[in-house]
């Protein structure tokens, strides 16, 4: 029971007003009868706290954009890497095929294997043969031999190695004229002359004096000639087909 302590009536323990002068009873065990509700009261929360703001959201969208165009860039770059790859491939591949693929160790061997090179025509190979079998048809005979009996080897292929003493100028025949020591003495020099005509190429070098030649060609019997001090000299002619500068 609860006694009401304005009047001092007795009340019912779950009585929260006093029966008789209606004041609110006061419950000593508990303190007042009720006890306090929590409060209801939502605190609401901030908006931007749980969604971002117009601006993050424009910030955000910006960089997605960003994102986008960077990966559409790098898509078509490696497709156009991988297509010009591919074109690559097919180009190289045919020139491989026509392109010779010979390591060259020696000019001789360069040229043997470039295709830039044009082959020899009929005619230089003719000429290229005739002159190695011409050549290789001429021999040496002693000088004394061809100067005592220079009818006997008329028309003979000779080869003789000398020392050029003497050169004319082209003539009105377009051939040229040397005097040619033939023999090389115990000692290095040169005697023994023999009296040689023989043409050339419109750019090919010209023989000097002193020089030292080869010549082949044809014995042409003997010719005679009149010295610096007037006197008349003979010696064997030959008529030089080819001739090599030695040195």
């Amino acid at each position: 029971m609860s006694f009401c302590t304005n009047c001092g009536t007795r009340n019912p323990d779950d009585s929260k007003f006093c029966r008789e002068c209606g004041k609110e009873l006061i419950h000593p065990q508990i303190g007042t009868y009720y006890e306090t509700k929590p409060s209801t009261t939502v605190t609401p929360i901030n908006s931007a706290d749980t969604h971002p703001s117009q601006d993050t959201r424009k910030q955000d969208d910006k960089k997605r954009k960003k994102l986008d165009v960077f990966f559409a860039s790098m898509f078509i770059i490696i497709m156009c890497v991988l297509v010009w790859v591919v074109i690559g491939h097919f180009i190289g591949g045919n020139k491989d095929e026509t392109i010779p693929t010979t390591k060259y160790t020696s000019p001789v061997a360069a040229y043997e294997n470039s295709t830039e090179h044009e082959e020899p025509t009929e005619e230089l190979t003719e000429a290229t043969t005739s002159a190695k079998s011409f050549k290789n048809s001429c021999k040496t005979i002693p000088y004394k031999d061809i100067a005592r009996q220079p009818n006997k080897y008329y028309d003979e292929k000779v080869v003789y190695t000398g020392q050029v003493f003497q050169v004319s100028q082209k003539q009105d025949d377009g051939l040229y004229y040397a005097l040619v020591y033939v023999t090389q003495n115990e000692y290095g020099y040169y005697d023994d002359t023999m009296y040689i005509c023989y043409e050339l190429e419109e750019n090919e070098p010209k023989f000097l004096e002193d020089d030292i030649v080869t010549f082949y060609g044809e014995c042409k019997g003997e010719i005679s000639y009149e010295s610096v001090l007037g006197n008349e000299i003979t010696v064997p002619a030959v008529y030089a087909k080819y001739i090599e500068l030695v040195k």
